[in-house]
């Protein structure tokens, strides 16, 4: 069970939720999610995405995200964005007619950022048409590059007009600089990039990785002669003949005459996957079958989770295999369950971070095994992450276990430092804090005190 003291009590909150929308305003809303998810009814004004509040996942999170999206005109680019974290965690309702209404309201069409991200959610709901692609279009930017492929694909899949869609995508993939965008584009389709096939040195292995992530027997390849990269373009045709889908229909296109080195193994076991996985129970295959890549498959999982699924969620999390095991254990999470709270954290922990959900889920379970926090943030070999989490937990012990910290001699675990003291929302902290502002002349830590002077009321 944990054993903290909140700094502020739910009412407090309550009342700088329903505030004018300020800096404070954000940081009691986004709180309110994780704190009492009853509480939360709307979603907060904000130049910064919440993910937080989308891995909380309060009751009333898709009616406050619609509300948002109809009333804040024109859509800011940190809204679109955060509209399109909601099926990252298991967020899509079943009834989308509402949503799906007002992302498509919310398209400013005028080549704004926000509309890149709109169209992506759209695309996670299977409505990425014709007026959405061409709003996606004509926006520029580096997340163009791995959101519009995927966009792409997703409208030209009902239309009988995937595989060319699919041979233009690889065009623009096979000549990226950077190799990595493969990855991106294939999560944004909803695919799993995973198992890690970075210990493997051969096609038959990565294949079979692939195939047992999906529950199923090493696929049969024929036997080919010549170089590693032939045999792995055959391998990638061979296992994808006769899949469908967007994400089959890319890497066919992608191997249809080479393979291109920089991907290694990974597009073999992606492919194995993709041929072997069939869609059965939605919280087996998330906990088990990397299957929590598809927003629609993750949503369903999380909202059909119940006490029942407790222990097979802690044993996928003790693997630490795939973050989404996390998202699921949320619901079960905001009910209380310290337990899985600590299992959550310990993914963080134990991980290469190579996921971003899992640096946002611990910090939405932190709460819940805030008791926890000062010890991470006395272990110098975890205190950057105690420090990540220390800014969703605003307790006493928290509170003086920061102000016992020597102060981070690197940048980013000093903004970070700055940023967990501001959201405190403390007096005591303001000595602390006033003086790392005084010793650092950058601009780093003009978040830090905005988002104090806001809260307190009172200069730094």
């Amino acid at each position: 069970m944990c054993v903290a003291t909140p700094l502020h009590d739910v009412e407090a909150l309550v009342s700088l939720a329903e505030g004018p929308p300020t800096p404070t305003q954000a940081w009691a809303v986004s709180r309110l999610a994780i704190v009492a998810p009853e509480r939360f009814h709307f979603f907060p004004t904000t130049d910064d995405t919440l993910d937080e509040v989308f891995a909380a996942g309060p009751p009333l999170l898709v009616p406050a995200l619609v509300e948002a999206l109809g009333t804040q005109d024109p859509c800011p680019t940190s809204l679109a964005a955060s509209s399109a974290s909601l099926g990252t965690f298991g967020g899509l309702p079943e009834d989308r007619s509402a949503l799906v209404a007002a992302l498509r309201g919310a398209l400013r069409e005028d080549g704004s950022e926000a509309d890149l991200w709109l169209a992506h959610a759209l695309a996670s709901n299977g409505e990425a048409d014709t007026r959405v692609l061409l709003a996606a279009n004509r926006v520029e930017g580096p997340d163009r590059t791995w959101l519009m492929p995927s966009i792409v694909l997703s409208a030209a899949a009902p239309t009988g007009a995937l595989s060319e869609a699919a041979r233009e995508v690889a065009d623009a993939l096979l000549g990226a600089q950077d190799p990595r965008v493969l990855y991106a584009v294939l999560a944004a389709l909803g695919v799993p990039t995973g198992p890690d096939v970075s210990a493997t040195a051969d096609v038959r292995s990565a294949a079979a990785l692939g195939a047992a992530a999906a529950n199923a027997e090493p696929p049969h390849l024929k036997s080919r002669k010549g170089s590693r990269n032939r045999r792995i373009q055959g391998a990638v045709r061979d296992l994808l003949e006769g899949v469908e889908g967007p994400a089959a229909a890319l890497l066919r296109a992608l191997y249809e005459e080479r393979a291109d080195p920089r991907w290694g193994l990974m597009p073999v076991a992606v492919a194995a996957w993709l041929a072997a996985f069939r869609e059965t129970d939605p919280i087996d295959d998330v906990l088990h079958h990397l299957g929590g890549a598809d927003p629609n498959r993750l949503s369903r999982a999380r909202a059909s989770i119940t006490s029942a699924h407790q222990p097979a969620i802690l044993k996928a999390l003790s693997t630490g295999a795939d973050p989404t095991a996390g998202v699921v254990a949320m619901p079960l999470v905001n009910q209380g369950d310290a337990e899985l709270a600590e299992a959550v954290v310990n993914v963080l922990l134990g991980s290469a971070r190579t996921d971003v959900r899992a640096d946002v889920l611990a910090s939405a379970a932190a709460w819940y095994c805030a008791d926890r926090i000062p010890e991470l943030l006395g272990d110098r070999a975890t205190r950057d992450l105690g420090l990540l989490m220390a800014e969703w937990t605003p307790t006493e012990e928290v509170l003086r276990a920061l102000m016992e910290l020597p102060v981070p001699a690197d940048r980013d675990p000093r903004i970070q430092y700055a940023q967990s003291l501001a959201a405190m929302g403390d007096a005591a902290a303001i000595p602390l804090l006033t003086a790392l502002l005084g010793a650092d002349e950058s601009e780093d830590l003009v978040g830090a005190r905005v988002l104090a002077e806001s809260i307190l009321q009172r200069p730094i």
